[in-house]
């Protein structure tokens, strides 16, 4: 009776082992983040930094989130078109697969400059400095059939003009390899 029973129940234990994970997210899901205020916030739709110039070329960084994939892309202008407003060209850049977000948090070390020197936090979107020490989530996706990881500041102190930090991955990676510094270079705005 005791078999029975216990035989019964088996495959309903071994299904909720396999399905845990440090994963808060099922494939296929939406990109979704704690940002700076601690809400959730869906990275769906397309960022864009500000114009900027990038050894004598004036470009703008892109990345666009769909579903559980984010591709990064770059427009080129011309040398003298300090606006971005002219002939463009794209390059699509790397698309990430198949991300997914922990459910577990991560604690920043703090920012770094666009050179990767520790600089202090920029100010908000709504006058106050962000966090120097953010509370992120930790997310992983796939490039190149390698597993990258990422975490990221979400300004969202107004509402309708996030911001997004990316993480200085060139150096200062945690015990887990994720990167434990944003910089304050080249921010990304929610178009």
């Amino acid at each position: 009776m005791i078999v029975n029973k216990l035989m019964s129940v088996m495959p309903a234990i071994l299904l909720l082992a396999a399905c845990s994970s440090d994963s808060s997210t099922a494939p296929g899901s939406a990109v979704k983040i704690i940002a700076e205020s601690g809400a959730t916030v869906d990275l769906t739709g397309t960022w864009m930094s500000a114009c900027y110039s990038s050894d004598g070329i004036y470009r703008r960084d892109i990345h666009t989130y769909a579903a559980d994939q984010r591709a990064v892309s770059h427009e080129t202008y011309g040398a003298a078109d300090t606006t971005c407003a002219g002939t463009k060209s794209t390059v699509q850049d790397l698309t990430v697969t198949g991300i997914t977000v922990s459910s577990t948090k991560k604690t920043l070390s703090g920012w770094v400059d666009g050179s990767g020197t520790v600089t202090s936090a920029p100010n908000s979107q709504a006058g106050p400095a962000l966090t120097t020490t953010a509370l992120v989530s930790k997310h992983t996706g796939t490039y190149n059939s390698n597993t990258v990881k990422l975490v990221l500041v979400i300004d969202d102190s107004v509402a309708s003009s996030w911001v997004m930090y990316r993480d200085y991955d060139k150096a200062h990676l945690d015990a887990e390899g994720y990167p434990s510094y944003v910089t304050t270079a080249d921010p990304l705005f929610k178009k």
